[in-house]
């Protein structure tokens, strides 16, 4: 049984254990995790605990959580760059505003490099997550919400900004709740979804960036008054 010291977190030293068997290779790209009460069971610490770890290892980029299949090492963060945000984000737990803010400054720009470079199958994978998935669990409808997002950093073509967005809507406080308490806000982003798809798919940069900032001011919005 891995011994962890009593004076550091222990989701964080899950973590690094866990990081430390990726980098050396002891796991490996496409390789399965243990579940989560096997792995609390082998490593003597509580599921919640391992969950917390396996929460900032996706954020690096490190591990996908493939519900109803299973954990999955996926390899090697984007970039160091990458690593850092997610710990800023994730250890000292920063706020949603201040995500949110971040994202505001850089989704515009993704969106109009994913205008110019996205490809057929970007597009294919993009349409169906314009229309959120009704009658879920809110962990569901979670993941849904943000893939949206994350897809479109994936058709710049750009691992970096893929790696930077996985990082900023992944975490312990994730907002999938804000829809079930914002009246009509499901209704105004979906149609803001479905148009900011419309703009990537007819390579239209200059629409597709404004059409993202007016869609993140409305998040921003959103937040703060939740907050």
């Amino acid at each position: 049984m891995q011994k962890f010291h009593a004076n550091n977190p222990r989701h964080d030293q899950v973590r690094d254990y866990l990081l430390d068997r990726i980098q050396d290779g002891a796991l490996k790209a496409g390789e399965a995790l243990p579940p989560e009460r096997k792995m609390a069971e082998q490593l003597g610490v509580s599921r919640h605990t391992v969950r917390q770890a396996l929460s900032a290892l996706e954020g690096f980029g490190l591990v996908e959580i493939r519900h109803g299949s299973g954990i999955y090492v996926t390899g090697s963060a984007s970039d160091d760059a990458v690593v850092r945000v997610a710990e800023a984000i994730i250890d000292r737990e920063g706020s949603i505003p201040k995500i949110v803010e971040v994202r505001r400054g850089i989704e515009p720009y993704i969106a109009r490099l994913a205008a110019e470079r996205r490809t057929e199958e970007n597009l294919r994978i993009l349409e169906p997550l314009t229309v959120f998935i009704r009658d879920e669990d809110a962990a569901e409808a979670g993941v849904e919400r943000t893939s949206f997002h994350r897809e479109i950093a994936k058709a710049t073509q750009n691992l970096v900004f893929d790696g930077v967005m996985r990082t900023l809507i992944t975490g312990p406080r994730r907002a999938e709740g804000f829809i079930k308490v914002i009246p009509k806000a499901q209704e105004l982003w979906e149609a803001q979804h479905r148009g900011i798809f419309a703009a990537i798919r007819d390579g239209d940069g200059d629409l597709a960036e404004r059409l993202m900032a007016e869609h993140m001011d409305h998040v921003s919005e959103a937040v703060q008054n939740i907050e």
